[in-house]
């Protein structure tokens, strides 16, 4: 019996996910469980598994090809088997599995750093010496199209010794970005063993133009694009904005660095100070901890935390599960692992998803104030600024003070300003006497 292969749900926003690579062919033997497609979200890059064992009967989206959620990519079945008719659009979820919910789906894992070479054979004739220096090398089949010197246009093994000396070492994934994409491999430096390119070096959707860089808005890119607009256009956001005096919270600060360091072997920061103290104040104001479909507020009983990480390709906020019930030295812990996993690629979906509420902090970067944009269905985001030695009057006295600046946006159509503005002053209440938090 065939089965059908859909677009999986793989985050509570995601309409539709870009095939970004198969890891398998039209004909080949696949098992259950095993990972066969990579697919990009707007979270990220995550591998989708086989449905069952069998044979891959027909890869119905190609790569780059963006599907709705529910609508089938692809058919696993027995060799020869008929294949069944696969219908589109609101058909198309009937025709392949029923809706199911993030818990139910599929498991996914993450892209491992290692990147293969899946060529087409019918499109593209290599010899399997020239082949197989091609795939140690890192050299893509599509990177070779055209050069080859042997029978019939043949790539053969020496031609592969000539595009090495003319390209630099290079990941099959990441030259066939470069191919499309149009970018020159040799400006790049790669962070791969000898300097050998992998995606992640090639900045997304750059490609040479007679007027200068290019930038098309695609991938993650776009996706975060369309989101934030998304979430501009039907949010009433609001932002208040309120200074905090963070002269005690750095003396704190100094003092637990090396009991926090003692047992969770990270150095505690201001942002795991914040964390906490955003934490607590949302246990006490549910409405804050809420998400919002348009029809229903849901108010949820667990705090799961938010935290924005920036990276090359863009946005991803990771998800802290219960933060309000986690202390200091727990957050801090948690938020090491998973920004370290943001940036190495393998944040798994159950890690993305879920989030109450978000915290983003730009006071690295020397940003005092801003105003951040709701990540939807959440209902408040929070902006941090940084901590900077300002004169302030205390008692009557002017006296240096560590002040930063708190940005608090929240969408009008569920809580009002009074609402979001006890919120905000319970966080400036808990950073101004942090012994509140250890109580």
């Amino acid at each position: 019996m065939a089965h059908i292969m859909i677009m999986p749900l793989l985050a509570e926003t995601m309409d539709e996910g870009t095939i970004a690579r198969w890891m398998v062919k039209e004909g080949d033997t696949v098992k259950r469980g095993d990972p066969v497609v990579e697919v990009e979200t707007d979270k990220a890059n995550m591998e989708v598994v086989a449905v069952a064992s069998g044979v891959m009967l027909k890869i119905v989206a190609s790569e780059g090809t963006t599907v709705p959620v529910y609508e089938p990519i692809a058919v696993i079945g027995e060799a020869g088997e008929k294949l069944p008719k696969l219908d589109t659009g609101s058909k198309a979820q009937e025709t392949a599995e029923p809706k199911r919910t993030l818990k139910e789906q599929a498991p996914v894992t993450l892209p491992e750093a290692a990147e293969t070479m899946a060529t087409d054979q019918t499109r593209i004739k290599i010899s399997p010496r020239a082949r197989r220096l091609a795939n140690d090398r890192g050299v893509s089949a599509e990177a070779l199209a055209g050069r080859g010197s042997g029978p019939g246009g043949r790539i053969v093994e020496r031609d592969v010794e000539a595009y090495l000396l003319e390209e630099p070492s290079a990941t099959p994934l990441a030259a066939r970005i470069a191919a499309v994409e149009g970018a020159d491999l040799s400006g790049i430096i790669g962070s791969g063993p000898g300097g050998k390119i992998y995606s992640r070096d090639i900045p997304a959707g750059v490609s040479a133009s007679a007027a200068g860089e290019v930038i098309k808005l695609a991938g993650m890119r776009k996706i975060i694009a369309d989101r934030l607009s998304q979430s501009a256009h039907t949010a009433v956001q609001v932002t208040l904005t309120s200074e905090v005096d963070m002269t005690s919270a750095v003396a704190v600060r100094g003092r637990l660095l090396p009991a926090v360091e003692k047992a969770a072997g990270v150095r505690l920061t201001f942002t795991d100070i914040i964390v906490k103290a955003t934490a607590m104040a949302l246990s006490e104001m549910p409405l804050i901890n809420s998400t919002f479909d348009g029809e229903e507020i849901t108010l949820h009983r667990d705090v799961n935390l938010g935290v924005a990480v920036a990276l090359e390709q863009g946005l991803v906020v990771p998800v802290i599960r219960e933060a309000d019930a986690l202390g200091l030295a727990a957050i801090s812990a948690s938020i090491k692992g998973l920004v370290e996993k943001a940036r190495q690629g393998k944040l798994g979906a159950a890690e993305m998803n879920g989030g109450t509420f978000t915290v983003t902090n730009l006071g690295a970067f020397g940003v005092e104030a801003f105003t951040p944009v709701i990540n939807p269905p959440q209902t408040g985001i929070l902006g941090v600024g940084a901590i900077k030695e300002k004169p302030a009057v205390v008692d009557g006295q002017i006296v240096p003070r560590f002040m930063m600046y708190l940005s608090m946006v929240f969408d009008h159509r569920v809580m009002d300003g009074a609402d979001a503005a006890r919120f905000l002053q319970r966080i400036k209440s808990l950073l101004e006497q942090p012994e509140l938090m250890l109580v």
